[in-house]
Formats: structure tokens, sequence, C-alpha cells
């Protein structure tokens, strides 16, 4: 006999279940008088999980704490759910209850809203709180099938200005375990810092203000998602470990489903300490004027230290990288990609050419490395440095658009490494290679087989960063 799973009739109306049921009861009986019943089988009743008439029980979790004016919450504020079932009247954490949030007294938003809407699933509805700018108590309601509860917060005077490494008691705003985000939310200065041990952005946008410091260890955007850190020259956002001696502190963006678009995040006057993961996974990302740097004793804790861009799908953002300096990164380690910044392109984005323009110093091994396949990748090296790497500055794989404008010098191996020199040449025209005479100079870094280096710079280019 069929089985209807229950996950799937939890996403169903009321309505739906009950037509699903009948449908799931004619085919039974047209199997029964095809092949004869053999057995007495008792069919799945969707009614097992309604609550019946006057029995929903609604406990409220996350009223009573204290916050900062226009920052969110340290922790969600949520509805548990209970009751009896419809039809055997046994204890129940329903799912698919519509509950409805609104905002009161002092402002703010839940979920990037005024208002909001969450379903019940398996007994909890949730929505994060972002306070508004008054100081003092501030409401929010919720409704469930008729019954209100009330929950207050009291935004104390704006603190901001603290650091990763400030005492914990009485600064900032603390996640704790976790904190999914789910609609649009706002870390302004006047919450900062704010740590936990993991941030997951399941939708919407995640704005962070100049100045704010993010001490998390573990940062993830999926897809739908997009995170936008804007800081300023005077006033930097700031990302850090939570955890800085025991766990670094790593950054992931999923993409995820190939021919989806999705939002291209952007990441601006960023200072990263010990940020030893960045993963675009067929996601676009814009990182520029920002700062990212790793020490020895941040990369003594993960095996893998690098910046992994891949693209697999025309439906992906292109992915800029401009005026960004990535010390320190790179690994020797079997497991994961060698190099400082790994590039693999599958698919070209449709949105036009990917640039890199910024600085790999102290690279552990290869500075930057790219792939893909037989087609030359979307990629663009201009105003670029790769210096003092402990192998070659660039290995590709697959050919580029081009790299001029650029500096390589100090590294161990090749500035420009072909790993294919018969199947392409890579176009590497005015560039500084370390020595006025160009790659082959005494001073030179020097290229490999399958590599254009003619028109030397004269010198090292002012990159302006």
């Amino acid at each position: 006999m069929t089985t209807i799973h229950r996950t799937f009739l939890d996403s169903l109306s009321p309505g739906r279940r009950r037509l699903l049921l009948g449908l799931f009861l004619a085919a039974n009986l047209l199997t029964s008088v095809g092949h004869g019943i053999s057995q007495q089988e008792v069919p799945f009743n969707p009614d097992d999980y309604l609550c019946a008439e006057g029995t929903l029980q609604v406990t409220s979790e996350g009223s009573g704490q204290a916050g900062y004016p226009d920052a969110p919450l340290g922790s969600r504020l949520a509805l548990r759910l209970s009751c009896l079932s419809q039809s055997t009247r046994s204890p129940l954490a329903p799912s698919n209850i519509t509950v409805q949030w609104a905002v009161g007294s002092g402002g703010g938003a839940v979920n990037g809203g005024s208002t909001a809407t969450a379903q019940s699933r398996d007994g909890l509805a949730w929505v994060n709180w972002q306070l508004g700018p008054a100081v003092g108590t501030q409401t929010v309601t919720a409704q469930a099938s008729g019954q209100a509860q009330m929950f207050t917060a009291t935004a104390a005077p704006a603190a901001g200005g603290g650091t990763c490494s400030s005492p914990i008691a009485g600064t900032g705003t603390d996640f704790g375990a976790e904190r999914l985000v789910d609609g649009n939310e706002t870390w302004s200065l006047s919450g900062s810092p704010y740590r936990g041990a993991a941030v997951r952005l399941h939708s919407g946008t995640l704005t962070i203000q100049p100045g704010v410091h993010v001490c998390v260890t573990r940062f993830e955007v999926e897809l739908g998602a997009q995170v936008v850190a804007r800081g300023t020259a005077q006033a930097p956002v700031h990302l850090a470990s939570a955890a800085p001696t025991t766990q670094p502190m790593s950054i992931s963006f999923h993409g995820g489903v190939v021919g989806v678009p999705v939002s291209s995040s952007d990441f601006a006057h960023v200072r990263g300490s010990g940020v030893t993961y960045i993963g675009a996974s067929n996601y676009g990302l814009s990182i520029s004027d920002s700062l990212f740097q790793v020490s020895p004793a941040q990369r003594a804790l993960s095996s893998c230290v690098t910046v992994w861009i891949s693209t697999s799908s025309t439906m992906a953002p292109p992915t800029s990288i401009r005026r960004t300096v990535f010390d320190g990164y790179g690994a020797s380690a079997a497991a994961c990609e060698r190099a400082a910044i790994d590039i693999y392109e599958a698919a070209q984005p449709s949105a036009g050419a990917q640039v890199f323009a910024g600085r790999v110093s102290g690279a552990v091994g290869d500075g930057v490395h790219v792939q893909g396949g037989d087609q030359p990748v979307s990629w663009s090296f201009e105003q670029c440095e790769v210096a003092g790497g402990s192998g070659h500055g660039m290995v590709l794989e697959t050919n580029v658009v081009g790299i001029a404008g650029c500096s390589f010098s100090g590294n161990a191996g090749h500035a420009v490494h072909n790993s294919r020199p018969a199947s392409f040449t890579a176009p590497a025209r005015g560039n500084w290679w370390g020595d006025a005479a160009g790659p082959l100079g005494s001073l030179g870094d020097g290229v490999s087989a399958g590599v254009d280096a003619g028109q030397p710079l004269p010198a090292a280019p002012a990159l302006g960063y």
C-alpha cells in the first residue's frame, strides 16, 4: 500500500489533506478490487495531525530581554504550540498554524518589517526582533488561533565601540550557539560587538553598518540571502573569530541550485583578522578596499586557509575583488586547495567578466590558482600584486582574459606558471616581474613556457592601495 509521509502532509492545508485522503482511499479501493483483500489495513488519517477545537496551548519564549536601540536582540521571539489530536486526542506539536507578529510600542521590526507572518513547524513559530530607536520598554504582540501573547524588551542607552577582545559582560549582543536570520536585519553600531558561534542567513539581506565588530566562528550565507557589509575608511567593519585561540572564522556563500539566479553580497572597507576561509560557491561576491590577515598562529588552527571561488552556472553574478589584500593565506595540506586564492569556473557568468585587482602577500604555497575547462575563463587580473609566496605566484590550468598592470616579486617559483603550455598561451604583457629587464632579469621571478610576458613594466606599478 502506498505510504503518505507526515512531513508532506504537514505542508498541506486541512482541506487539501482531506482531499489527499480521499484520493488515497480511492486508490486503495481500486487495488483491493483488482487483487483481492488479503488483510485488513487501517488507512492513514490526516486528522490525526489536526488540533482538536479548544485544546491549543501557547507559551512564549524570548520576552524580557535587554538590548540596544536600533539593534537586534540576541535571542529570537518564539511561540511553543501544543494541543490534542483531533482524532486520537493524543498530544500533538502542530505544524502550519499561522502566527501573526506585530511591532507595538517603541517601533523596530520583526524579520525586517513592522509585521510578519510565521508558520509553526513541529509546534514552534519564531521571529527575530530588531528594537526601535527609543530607550526603554518596547513591545511585540503575536496572535495564534485567536490567542495573543505580548513580548517586552528593554532598550538600554547605546553602547557600541566594543571589540571582539572586550570583556563580554555588559557589552554588545550575544547570539549564543546559533543565529538564524530569516528576513531583513541590520547590525547597527549601538549593539556592537555581535558575538556567536554560528550565524546563518537563510533569506533577506543582513546589513552591517560602519564600525561594527562581528565576532563569530562560522558565517554562512545561503541561496536567496545576501550580506552587505559596507564600512568606511575611518570606520571599517571588523570580522574576527568568537574563539580566536581555538577556532578561526570561516565565511561561506552557498549559491546552491544551478540555474537559479542569486544576489551578490558586498563587502567594502572590511578588516578581517583570522578569517581563514572565504568560500563562494556559485555565488556573486564583491569585495573592495578591504584587508584579510591570517597569522601563523591562526593558520595552525586550520588545515585549509584559502579563498575559494567557484562558478558553475551562468546565472551567478560575476565576482569582483578590488583594492583588497589577502595576507598569509594558502596551505600545504593535501586535503585542501593549496593556493591562497583558488578559482574554479565551469560556466561563465552572463553579466560579464570577473575581476581580481587585489594583493596576495606571504602565500603559503601558490598565490593564485585558476582552474576550469578547455575554454578560457572570464577572469581578468589587473592592478594586482602577488609577492613573497613560497610557491608560484600564479598557476593557470586554463587561460584567462588577461594579466596586465600587475606586480610579481619575491615568489619562490614562477611569477606565472602555465600548467598546459601546449594548449594555450597566457596573455601577460605589461607587468612588473621584479626586475626592469623583465622575468628573465637577475631579480625577476621568471615565467614558465606558454606565457607571453612581453613589454614588461620598467618599475612596479603604483596600485593605490
